[in-house]
């Protein structure tokens, strides 16, 4: 008799205990909806667990489940304001883990790539700089590349400060290449700075390999360059000359012109002193400023070295300068195709001029 009152009591007890932990023990499902959520700097697994579990609506023991579980695997969120799409119904123990997940990994960053072709110099970096962000962050750049300040210690931070005598600019060692970046740093000010320091640590890169190859081979660098001249005739090699094939033999040529006093002639190297991207360097402009000898860039009109690199070299033509192809030419020459033609003597220079630039 006494089971048979006691059983019903037993019954209304297990369904309070079921309504009251309904909400913790079953499975939630979450509605279609857009869930957004911010982790701050300073909040821990443990606020967020909480705060998820609030704004989802779910019970404390789930909550206390969740926590238990991901304190033990110990993640490091990250600070954020995060979206989550649901396009349908889910468990909430799964949007729970897509949300830690997403906190875990960090914000989905987008990147854009910038490209230093192998003829560019400071004036076309900076031109590029304009284009795809504004004035400003062109002249930040134009102005800190020639900082010496910056160029030393950027340089002393690359191991290659007392290398190179000292440089006051950083032109010739910003190496050619596709860079990539998070998209918000392209426009920030401080891109110039990050965008010259990440190309003259690629430099470093190639040229510290090129000095092991220089150092087991005993024909490297026969005409006994420093290695700021080096780079400086590398720059030079590069504007004058595409095909790889072709560049240790105009290397040999100049190299050849400038020890026995010569003029080098390179003509695109004036265009650096006018101060204008390599685009804007049309025949018709080097012909105006030919004769013009108060240009320290001017190697038509000058005997020595330009000061400075006259762009930015690639590995190809630093290793055509250590390593020119010897050879009789004095003279060479490019046609309306860019294809070169060399000559012995200024008689088969001239005869050339006649076959192939009229």
């Amino acid at each position: 008799m006494k089971k048979r009152k006691l059983l019903p009591k037993v019954i209304f007890l297990l369904l309070l205990v079921l309504y009251l932990t309904r909400k913790n023990l079953w499975p939630v499902s979450i509605p279609p909806q857009t869930i957004n959520f911010e982790v701050t700097k300073w909040q821990s697994p443990t606020k967020l667990t909480k705060q998820i579990c609030k704004d989802l609506n779910i019970g404390k023991i789930k909550c206390r489940l969740w926590l238990a579980k991901i304190k033990g695997e110990n993640p490091q969120i990250k600070p954020w304001e995060y979206v989550i799409n649901l396009t349908g119904s889910q468990p909430a123990s799964k949007v729970f883990e897509q949300i830690i997940d997403l906190a875990v990994k960090g914000p989905r960053q987008t990147y854009t790539k910038f490209t230093i072709l192998e003829w560019w110099s400071k004036f076309d970096i900076a031109q590029k700089l304009e284009q795809i962000s504004d004035k400003e962050i062109s002249n930040t750049f134009l102005t800190l590349i020639d900082n010496p300040t910056f160029t030393q210690d950027t340089l002393k931070s690359f191991e290659l400060f007392k290398e190179f005598n000292k440089p006051t600019s950083l032109e010739g060692f910003l190496y050619p290449e596709t860079y990539f970046f998070k998209s918000e740093d392209i426009t920030s000010p401080l891109f110039p700075a990050l965008l010259s320091k990440t190309a003259v640590k690629e430099f470093q890169k190639n040229r510290n390999e090129l000095k092991k190859q220089c150092k087991k081979d005993k024909n490297c660098n026969p005409y006994n360059l420093t290695p700021y001249q080096t780079i400086i005739f590398a720059s030079i090699i590069e504007k004058e000359e595409r095909n790889s094939d072709n560049k240790p033999l105009v290397a040999d040529i100049l190299l050849r012109r400038w020890k026995n006093w010569w003029k080098i002639e390179a003509d695109r190297t004036l265009c650096y002193g006018l101060q204008i991207p390599s685009n804007s360097c049309q025949d018709y402009l080097r012909n105006k400023y030919l004769k013009d000898s108060t240009n320290p860039y001017n190697t038509r009109a000058n005997k020595w070295l330009p000061p400075t690199p006259v762009g930015n070299p690639s590995r190809e033509s630093i290793k055509a300068v250590l390593w020119p192809q010897k050879n009789d030419y004095w003279f060479y020459l490019h046609d309306k195709q860019w294809n070169i033609h060399f000559a012995k003597t200024l008689q088969q220079h001239n005869k050339n001029k006649e076959l192939y630039l009229k």
